[in-house]
């Protein structure tokens, strides 16, 4: 899909989605960037990038892209738990 509509930016989220799952950090990473030329202002990308972050304990870049998304209207399960949580850690 993406060969045929390179300018779409859920095509990019969804394969960066799977990327992540099968722990490939860097290519979920790519196309997550991909995805955030094609919309900056599209709430699942960041979130996406905050699950990415988190996983690679980079706690404060997940809380920024959490909020962001947040900022955005992401409506994803367990945001505010993951905002309050990775806040909650930084500042231990």
């Amino acid at each position: 899909a993406i060969h045929h509509q390179p300018r779409v930016a859920l095509f990019y989220a969804q394969r960066a989605f799977v990327k992540l799952r099968l722990k490939q950090e860097a290519l979920a990473l790519e196309d997550l960037r991909l995805a955030q030329e094609v919309a900056p202002n599209e709430s699942t990308i960041y979130y996406h990038l905050g699950q990415l972050r988190e996983e690679k304990g980079e706690l404060r870049l997940a809380l920024e892209n959490y909020q962001k998304a947040k900022a955005l209207g992401a409506e994803e399960h367990g945001l505010d738990f993951k905002i309050d949580t990775l806040e909650a850690k930084i500042v231990r």
